[in-house]
This record gives C-alpha cells, sequence and structure tokens, in this order.
C-alpha cells in the first residue's frame, strides 16, 4: 500500500495533541500514558499499510519501546530499571537496522576519517548529561551507562552510513539516531536533574517523531 507524506503528518499532529492536553492539564500520569499509546498507534498503522512484507524485527523493537513507556506507569522501584533495559533492547534492534545497512555499502565507498569525529560529538554529549546526572542515577548508574553504549554505537553507525551514502533509508536512520539522543537526553535532564515542564515538551516531541522517524525508515525503499 502506498503511504502519502500527509499520514505521516497526521500522525505527529495526532501525537502532539496529547502533548498539548498534557501541557494544559499537568497531568503526570497522562503524560506517560500517551507515549506507549502513540506507540500502539503506530504499529497499527504500520500493520495495516504493510500487512504483505511484515518485519519482525520492526514490530519487537516498537513493543520494547512501549513496555518501556508502560513501565513508568507503575511506581515502583524498578520502573526505571526496566525503562532502561526495555528501551536498550528497542535500540538494539536498530543497531542491527544500522549494521545491515553498513554491510551494503561497498568498503571502497567507507568514509572513515568521519567515524571519529561523529563519535567523538555524540560521545561528549553523553558523557556531559551522564556525568551530571550519575548522582542521581545511584544503583542506575551502570545500566545507564550500558544505554548510553548503545545510543552512541547506533548513532555513530546511523550518521556514518548517511555520510558515506546518503540513501532515503539512511537519511530516515540517522533522523531516528538524533531524535533517540534527544529524547534520551531530555529524559535524564527531567527525570534526575530538572523537571521543567519545556524540558519535558522537547523530550515527548523526540520521542514521537522518533517513532515516526523509525516508521518512515522501515517504509522506505
Amino acid at each position: 500500500m502506498d503511504v502519502k507524506p500527509v499520514s505521516y503528518l497526521l500522525l505527529f499532529i495526532f501525537g502532539t495533541f496529547f502533548l498539548v492536553v498534557y501541557t494544559i492539564t499537568r497531568d503526570d500520569y497522562f503524560y506517560t500514558f500517551s507515549k506507549p499509546l502513540f506507540i500502539g498507534v503506530i504499529l497499527c498503522f504500520y500493520l495495516v499499510t504493510s500487512y504483505r512484507q511484515i518485519d519482525l524485527w520492526f514490530i519487537f523493537s516498537l513493543l520494547f519501546l512501549g513496555y518501556a513507556g508502560a513501565a513508568l506507569l507503575y511506581d515502583n522501584a524498578n520502573a526505571h530499571f526496566q525503562t532502561i533495559v526495555a528501551t536498550s533492547l528497542g535500540y538494539l534492534i536498530f543497531l542491527r537496522f544500522a549494521w545491515l545497512e553498513l554491510r551494503k555499502i561497498p568498503r571502497h565507498r567507507f568514509k572513515y576519517r568521519d567515524l571519529p569525529i561523529v563519535l567523538l560529538l555524540i560521545t561528549l554529549l553523553f558523557y556531559i548529561v551522564y556525568s551530571n546526572s550519575v548522582g542521581s542515577l545511584g544503583d542506575l548508574s551502570k545500566v545507564a551507562f550500558i544505554h548510553g553504549c548503545v545510543v552512541i554505537t547506533f548513532s555513530s553507525l546511523a550518521f556514518f552510513n548517511f555520510l558515506t551514502i546518503p540513501t532515503k533509508r539512511a537519511m530516515w536512520l540517522m533522523f531516528v539516531a538524533i531524535a533517540f539522543i534527544l529524547g534520551d537526553v531530555f529524559f535524564l535532564i527531567y527525570e534526575f536533574q530538572s523537571d521543567i515542564l519545556f524540558i519535558r515538551q522537547v523530550n515527548y516531541i523526540a520521542r514521537i517523531t522518533s517513532h515516526i522517524f523509525m516508521l518512515r525508515f522501515i517504509m522506505a525503499k
């Protein structure tokens, strides 16, 4: 089924509707609940439009990320641990996608000089945020560090793919990486440093756009 770009715009508008409601009501439960709900909408959209060519790895990534959001609905000691682990598993699937895209590129096209620069910049960003949050993370510091390594590896490969051969799929994968980075950075800030409305809004927009970019990537040819 051919999906028109306006469909993705409508998904974004639908997702931002929840953000508007939260901004008005300041209901934290609604804010948390709306994230896995939006992933459910993305999953239904994908199943309806791609019923003949379903990618189970993509579905698993959505399920992991959906559970990551749902885990925060339960106020228990393991909620953040479960969220970070589930998110890492979802990201690992996209690390697999990035690796598969990398393998399609002929080695003589590799731009090796770009990889260290990209890796350094992304690592530096996460180091700054992580170092400011480590005191509040407590027992979560180790699993958060592992999660950061997953994000850094995936993002570096995604950027490297696009800088080497800027295909449409590589472009959407790079956008996924950017949205993942922003979502994680602002999540760490509002959960473990400073809970400011603007920070939550940026985090929410980064999350819903990451899911839309994931969808665009998996459906790009």
